[in-house]
């Protein structure tokens, strides 16, 4: 799954912060007499990366944050990259029929939304103008494969208070108070301490102040914080919010009263001798708990081996002391993070959602699971999958391999349409609670592998039926595509969270004897550049004919073995 989906995680506190009300001022080199001018352009369209596109007179490509296209801007110029510059806004001199006013008074220096002050149809427009760009540049298909974007109700859990986990992280100002932050939009330049997000749902961005207020001796202890709320893939189950005309917001929808969240402390590496020591955390649970009533639980989250003391914590605690974080970093696909999650007060798991032909699946999650990260959304993408999957009744298909399985969210809704499924996840907890949830439901048929998907491909397999790939955003290795490309039997379902890695690996499976059905993107990131998507590749019949009768001589193809 797709870590770009954690557009405001950070790792490491910053010792400076701006407000909404800074305007950021171009760094000027005494060499480069250009960047001292204003320079007025056309902005042509918006780009990968949210930034609007135009050119100076003499042609060179100029990318702007902040501009949309048909405006006219003037802009200072950064440092020249090739013949690619990029340009800080000035001001509008002729603004777009679409620009807004932020909702979110952090929105000109918060790097979480780039396109808040975009229109929600637009901002499908061109994402699907994106995606179609993309594949066409790099891949070399034609713009016809890409779907039309399946967008949601801009207030219904759609555009806003759609975003279900959060991780914040701690700012310490000149005052010597902490606040939650997030990065400003060039991650060098600081933090944002933030007071409101109005992408999360009420209970989390209540979170956001209440922790302020009274959370200063833990935050103190804290490089970041995490929090998750409960997730149901329908939209009438998500909450929504309307704006007063003073700027408040009032809720309605169950997402409101009800929706339980858990949050986790991340103890900083150099205060863990202190956290070992604090028997506060069950206090400050109960103090939330009255700002934030569907608050249900508490956690620390340490360094892998550290254990806190028992008498810290609550009566309602779970002891889940060898629980590691399920990271699904861009770096490294499968790399094990040294951290344990540690409750302290209430109930550390919340649930998630989701309805298939098969029936109603609930998946418990704790604050260090990845899981798809817009509940509507999330259930759009199992309707996409399940379409292009053996039917729920009639004749079972041989066999799903499920790479980058995580917490099992395809694995598990759509293992009874297979006689076998391996699903191959190097996070090892995460993969526990796969095979858990799985064993709850009576399913017998899964083979769950805890191994990287580097690492799987090497070993000795049979062709299967179905391969589906979920790789985080740097996409899949080559030769995990190799393989893929050449032992599977019928199709391909590829799930990305980043248009121009998926258009590079799409190139290598059509180079491989596969062809692109089609594209379809689903907007999980409103307000932001982010884009999920989910392609179909089925196998070119000329190189489907030979595989075939490949396997009559060999044999009916089975799942790949462990």
């Amino acid at each position: 799954m797709c870590v770009c989906r954690c557009i405001w995680f950070v790792q490491e506190k910053k010792e400076t912060v701006m407000g909404a009300s800074d305007v950021s001022k171009p760094v000027v080199k005494p060499e480069d007499t250009e960047s001292l001018a204003a320079v007025e352009l056309v902005v042509d369209k918006l780009v990968y990366g949210g930034e609007g596109l135009g050119r100076l007179p003499d042609g060179r490509v100029v990318f702007v944050e902040g501009a949309l296209p048909g405006e006219t801007v003037t802009v200072t110029l950064d440092e020249t990259v090739k013949r690619k510059r990029s340009g800080k806004l000035v001001s509008v001199l002729q603004p777009s029929a679409l620009r807004l006013e932020p909702r979110c008074c952090h929105a000109a220096v918060c790097g979480g939304c780039h396109w808040q002050h975009l229109a929600y149809e637009a901002q499908l427009q061109w994402k699907h103008q994106i995606v179609a760009e993309s594949l066409q540049r790099i891949g070399q298909f034609e713009a016809a494969v890409v779907k039309p974007p399946i967008g949601f109700d801009a207030e219904a859990g759609g555009a806003w208070r759609y975003r279900q986990t959060v991780r914040w992280a701690v700012h310490q100002a000149g005052d010597g108070r902490f606040a939650l932050a997030y990065h400003r939009r060039h991650e060098h330049e600081g933090l944002v301490a933030v007071s409101q997000c109005p992408v999360l749902p009420v209970p989390l961005e209540r979170l956001i102040q209440a922790i302020n207020d009274h959370g200063q001796a833990v935050l103190a202890m804290c490089g970041e914080v995490v929090a998750r709320i409960a997730t149901a893939g329908t939209q009438t189950d998500t909450q929504t919010d309307t704006q007063t005309d003073t700027g408040t917001d009032t809720e309605s929808g169950t997402g409101a009263d009800t929706g339980l969240c858990v949050v986790g402390f991340c103890a900083a590496p150099d205060r863990l001798e202190d956290v070992l020591g604090y028997t506060g955390l069950s206090a400050l649970y109960d103090t939330l708990k009255q700002a934030v009533p569907t608050l249900s639980g508490l956690q620390w989250v340490l360094p892998d081996g550290a254990v806190v003391s028992d008498e810290d914590n609550g009566d309602g605690s779970d002891d889940h002391s060898d629980d590691h974080s399920d990271d699904h970093s861009d770096d490294d696909n499968d790399k094990e993070q040294p951290t344990d999650f540690q409750p302290v007060a209430g109930t550390v798991d919340v649930e998630a959602r989701f309805t298939t032909t098969d029936g109603i699946w609930t998946f418990p999650l704790g604050v260090g699971h990845f899981f798809q990260n817009h509940a509507a959304g999330a259930q759009a993408l199992l309707d996409v999958v399940e379409a292009q999957l053996p039917p729920a009744s009639g004749p079972k298909a041989e066999s799903l391999l499920d790479l980058y399985a995580g917490v099992g969210f395809f694995t598990v809704p759509f293992a009874r349409r297979f006689d076998r499924v391996v699903a191959v996840e190097g996070q090892g907890e995460a993969l526990a609670r796969l095979v858990d949830y799985a064993a709850g439901q009576g399913l017998i048929n899964i083979m769950a592998l805890n191994q990287s998907v580097e690492s799987f491909v090497t070993l000795p397999a049979e062709p299967v039926t179905v391969t589906l790939l979920d790789p985080p955003r740097n996409g899949v290795k080559p030769a995990v595509l190799a393989w893929v490309a050449a032992n599977t039997m019928s199709r391909i379902v590829y799930v990305s969270c980043n248009p121009t890695t998926l258009a590079r690996d799409l190139r290598q499976l059509c180079e491989a004897g596969w062809q692109l059905a089609w594209v379809q993107p689903v907007d999980m990131f409103a307000q932001t550049y982010h884009i999920e998507c989910v392609a179909m590749l089925t196998r070119r019949p000329d190189v489907a004919a030979d595989v075939a009768e490949d396997g009559d001589a060999q044999g009916k193809p089975s799942p790949a073995s462990a």
